[in-house]
């Protein structure tokens, strides 16, 4: 019965149709293989791994950027690589992938270079700020 499932008058009961599966199955390939999951197993799995990275609007060269200048944002799985958060930064702002560049500790720092490396790999966390600059 209803009431042996602890299911009472009031309850929010969550159904999910198993004949479709998660509209982002096919590009979530860094979490192997999700097939068998449900919807609401995979959201909880993106959302445990889930980055939001902040980063600047490129500016012109010599002009320092402020803390509060990082005003931009994509939200990335922390299982994704650094090469995948270059596109989805460049796609963003509109840039080519050749003149993008990116910076750890703002205009000065490191630039990134494995960008075959997960996030996580590479030592990112959630609300890290990229320093963003096109090249030459």
């Amino acid at each position: 019965t209803l009431l042996s499932l602890r299911i009472h008058e009031g309850i929010k009961l969550y159904v999910e149709d198993k004949t479709k599966s998660h509209p982002f199955l096919d590009k979530l390939h860094f979490m192997g293989d999700m097939s068998k999951k449900s919807k609401w197993e995979i959201e909880f799995e993106l959302e445990k791994n889930r980055y939001i990275i902040k980063f600047n609007q490129p500016i012109e060269k010599g002009k320092d950027v402020k803390e509060s200048d990082y005003t931009q944002m994509v939200s990335i799985d922390r299982r994704q690589t650094v090469a995948e958060l270059k596109q989805m930064i460049g796609e963003k702002l509109g840039i080519s992938l050749e003149s993008l560049i990116l910076r750890r500790g703002g205009i000065h720092g490191a630039e990134l270079k494995g960008e075959n490396e997960t996030l996580r790999k590479a030592h990112f966390s959630n609300m890290a700020s990229l320093y963003v600059e096109i090249g030459d």
